[in-house]
């Protein structure tokens, strides 16, 4: 029949709050039933009995349990006593959690909220909070609660029923049976899962070590075979040359001992015995047997030779009567000296100048010509270039014609020699020649030489009219000039300058004189009154350059002029290289050469420094203080000695500018 919980529970005061049971009974996990709190009086084996209840001292409380419906098989209801208050519980230890995903708890059916026994506990709805599935591991169980029956004052021991099927079957569906020996099983359950994990990694790493370990041999086998090939090429390469230098030392031993044989032979040789005792055995042999051609030819052909043995035959008979034909020709035999002779070349050592026949040649050449162009200048141009360009389309399909006559004989001196109208002039001038009686009538080979020494001529002067006409453009052009100008100021100044690193006295104006540079340097210009090769110029001073300083770089110039003389010879001349230039001063001031800043005020003309800002040296921030920022100025006193020796020489100390 059906029955209600209230009245249930109103029967005695000993009820419990179902609530407060079944939160308990609900907050508590699968983990929480492992430990159960013992007392001391308790054995190791029986769980912590239970106190009996006193339901005098329990308060009344007021069941508070919602509308719960329950089956029961008896019409009469007996007394229910009322449950013990379990005991406080401990925090359970933490336990982790299992390494399988939880399945799904099934939903609680009907008829777990009826109660076949009136005496059993009652008992909340289960807890719908996901717990761990029934598996392999035995796990624990939720600790039945005591029996309502128990005696006031007494104990109860209560045990820890082995798992089983029926006890499974007959608790809620959550909970399952726990004992110690299923803790030790499920402990070691759940280490076997890392074990063989480990393991497996072992296996793997122990399987990918040994490839790696494979491969490392390999490999290593592989390059030791590939050293061992280069090494062999090395050892190859190295027994060749080992085997070169064998040989090399071999024909060096040979020829330094042929070289001892000679030079011990040219030394007895030298001896006055030995020189008597060859003259004789000459004369005999010629008497008796007659000259040997192939001696005489081997050294007609080689007079000086360029060996070693030749060179020393040559020092120790200097005169030159061919005694050391003997020795050339014994030395021939020997194949090593011979290979020596043909790898160096003979050097006679004296100067080389060209035939005397060559030389008298071109000096008739310009003889001839002279005569016939009767002292005109010879590089002046008389042709133009269209009556060449008309010739040579002319001399192109006539090979007989003339670009002038006898009476009126020109060669074009812009064309050089290989043009047509000099090749039809070379005709006119043998013409010339005949006409004049110069050569008598000559045949086509002495013909042929005349032409040839007269264009080799012609291309002499067409060289001299190049010159000149570079001449002429660069000095019309004005970049050109001023090249030419700022060279002649850099040698101006690179040989002072060497003048005062030649004296120890003047070595205390080098500093100053570098801060000058070639900036600071009068400019000059050719005079056109003279003609070359007496070429002299004239001096352009600068306009900011005080007077004290010129008379200073004067002396230098003095200085320079005076190491470049020479007495040695019959008359006055100067050493070897260019001459001195000739500079002339005419007291000529250049107003566009630019001024050096920074200079010691004395450096200036103090009559440019007030035009430029009057009043300067008050200070102020003109042009002087602000660009050309003159310093303090230093003495300019030349050495002594050296002012002296020029006095000696006749060099005037100059007082003028530069």
């Amino acid at each position: 029949m059906e029955m209600r919980l209230p009245a249930l529970f109103s029967l005695s005061t000993n009820t419990v709050d179902v609530d407060r049971s079944s939160d308990s009974d609900s907050s508590r996990t699968m983990d929480s039933y492992d430990s159960v709190p013992q007392s001391p009086d308790a054995g190791e084996d029986d769980p912590m009995p239970l106190a009996p209840l006193n339901p005098q001292t329990m308060p009344q409380m007021a069941p508070q349990v919602p509308q719960t419906h329950f089956h029961t098989q008896s019409p009469h209801l007996p007394q229910t006593p009322p449950p013990q208050t379990p005991p406080p519980q401990t925090p359970p230890p933490q336990t982790p959690p299992p390494q399988t995903p939880p399945p799904q708890t099934p939903p609680p059916r009907s008829e777990d909220f009826q109660m076949d026994d009136i005496n059993a506990t009652p008992r909340a709805p289960p807890d719908m909070t996901p717990r761990a599935p029934p598996g392999p591991r035995n796990q624990p169980i939720m600790q039945q609660p005591p029996s309502p029956t128990i005696q006031k004052g007494k104990r109860r021991r209560v045990h820890d029923p082995e798992p089983g099927p029926s006890q499974s079957n007959d608790k809620t569906p959550g909970a399952q049976p726990t004992s110690h020996t299923g803790a030790q099983s499920n402990t070691q359950s759940n280490s076997q899962g890392p074990v063989d994990y480990l393991q497996a990694l072992l296996n793997h790493q122990t399987k990918t070590m040994g490839e790696l370990y494979h491969h490392l041999q390999n490999s290593t086998a592989e390059i030791l075979r590939k050293q061992d090939q280069v090494l062999q090429k090395q050892d190859h390469k190295i027994d060749k040359v080992v085997s070169h230098l064998a040989q090399n030392t071999e024909i060096l031993g040979r020829i330094g001992e042929t070289l001892d044989m000679l030079s011990a032979k040219s030394k007895h040789k030298g001896s006055p015995g030995h020189q008597d005792e060859g003259d004789s055995q000459r004369h005999g042999s010629g008497s008796n047997q007659g000259p040997q051609p192939s001696n005489d030819r081997d050294s007609a052909a080689k007079p000086s030779d360029g060996g070693a043995a030749g060179s020393a035959t040559n020092r120790n008979n200097g005169n030159g009567d061919g005694e050391d034909g003997d020795d050339e020709g014994d030395s021939n035999d020997n194949p090593f000296f011979r290979y020596a002779r043909k790898k160096q070349p003979a050097r006679s050592g004296g100067v080389k100048h060209r035939p005397a026949e060559e030389l008298k040649i071109k000096e008739t050449m310009r003889k001839w010509l002279n005569e016939i162009m009767e002292g005109q200048d010879q590089l002046k141009e008389t042709v133009s270039q269209d009556e060449a360009d008309e010739f040579t389309l002319l001399f192109k399909t006539n090979p007989l014609a003339r670009p002038c006559s006898v009476d009126d004989f020109r060669y074009w001196i812009a064309g050089g020699p290989k043009s047509a109208w000099n090749k039809g002039a070379s005709y006119v001038f043998v013409e010339i020649l005949e006409k004049r009686k110069l050569i008598a009538t000559p045949d086509v080979q002495t013909r042929d030489g005349i032409r040839e020494a007269f264009l080799l001529r012609l291309k002499t002067l067409h060289a001299s009219w190049m010159e000149r006409q570079k001449m002429q453009e660069d000095n019309k052009n004005p970049r050109s000039l001023f090249s030419k100008r700022w060279q002649r100021k850099n040698t101006l100044f690179h040989r002072r300058r060497e003048v005062i690193i030649t004296f120890h006295s003047l070595e205390s104006f080098l500093l100053f004189f570098d801060e000058l540079g070639v900036a600071g340097m009068s400019s000059d210009e050719e005079d056109p009154g003279m003609k070359k090769p007496q070429v002299q110029y004239i001096i352009k001073g600068p306009k900011w350059r005080s007077v004290e300083l010129m008379n200073l770089l004067r002396l230098l110039d003095y200085c320079h002029l005076e190491g470049r003389c020479t007495t040695e010879a019959t008359r006055f001349g100067y050493t070897r290289g260019a001459p001195p230039r000739i500079r002339i001063d005419r007291n000529d001031r250049s107003s566009k050469t630019k001024y050096v800043s920074g200079l010691p005020a004395n450096f200036y003309d103090a009559q440019w420094l007030e035009e430029q800002e009057p009043g300067w040296a008050k200070g102020g921030s003109g042009f002087v203080n602000e660009f050309v920022r003159p310093r303090k100025p230093i003495k300019l006193i030349f050495p002594a000695d050296l002012l002296k020796t020029l006095k000696d020489r006749g060099y005037p100390r100059a007082q003028g500018p530069e």
